[in-house]
Formats: C-alpha cells, sequence, structure tokens
C-alpha cells in the first residue's frame, strides 16, 4: 500500500518522523494540534534553506524546498513537473508557471524578491 501524505502541509512518512511523529498520529489531530508540527517543519525549511521571503517561498518550502529562493527560469525537474500538471499549465516547468499558478490559486500577487 502507499502511504499517503496527510495533514496541514501534506506530511510524508520520513517529514513525519523526523519531526517525531507519524503520518498516522498526524491523521488523528486537530488543524490546532498539528501547528507545533508545522511550525517545526517550517523552522527545519529555513534553517537549511534560509529565510523564506516572499508567499513563494513559503508555498515552495512546502512543495519543493530545493527551489526556495530561486530565480524565475528555475526549472523544476521533469519528474516534479509530470507529478503536478497543475502547477506547470504550459509544461515548460519554470517558476515563472509555478508563479503564475500560484498568482491564480491565491488571488493576488505571491511577491518574488529574488528576481535578479
Amino acid at each position: 500500500g502507499s502511504n499517503p501524505p496527510v495533514g496541514l502541509i501534506q506530511f510524508m512518512p520520513d517529514t513525519a518522523a523526523s519531526l517525531g511523529t507519524s503520518t498516522s498520529a498526524l491523521s488523528q489531530m486537530s488543524a490546532l494540534q498539528q501547528l507545533p508540527y508545522v511550525q517545526q517543519y517550517f523552522q527545519s525549511q529555513i534553517n537549511q534553506y534560509g529565510n523564506l521571503n516572499s508567499t513563494t517561498d513559503v508555498y515552495l518550502a512546502v512543495f519543493y524546498p530545493a527551489a526556495v529562493g530561486a530565480g524565475l527560469d528555475y526549472q523544476f525537474p521533469a519528474n516534479v513537473v509530470a507529478a503536478n500538471p497543475e502547477f506547470f499549465k504550459n509544461t515548460s516547468g519554470t517558476m515563472q508557471d509555478f508563479v503564475n499558478w500560484l498568482t491564480g490559486a491565491i488571488g493576488s500577487t505571491p511577491g518574488f524578491p529574488n528576481i535578479s
């Protein structure tokens, strides 16, 4: 069987374990009870990748942390693009595609401070 992600930020089993819990435990928690694990997760991402300077970075910290702080021309790996077609409408798989999706999803420009 598969181990689907669970909870507020769709924790995967290995991620849950790294936070001292399990997806089984998280699935039984209320949103409020999950918040310490969400906070711990984001702190671990900040420690590893640096500050989250925009809404885009916050989404990326959950979706694909390796891309936090990347430029608009960043190319997501082909397997990530293929697995997430809703984020990459024109299939070019760039950060610009992701930001375009995010802008539509949240109804405003998500901010992108790292444009060079």
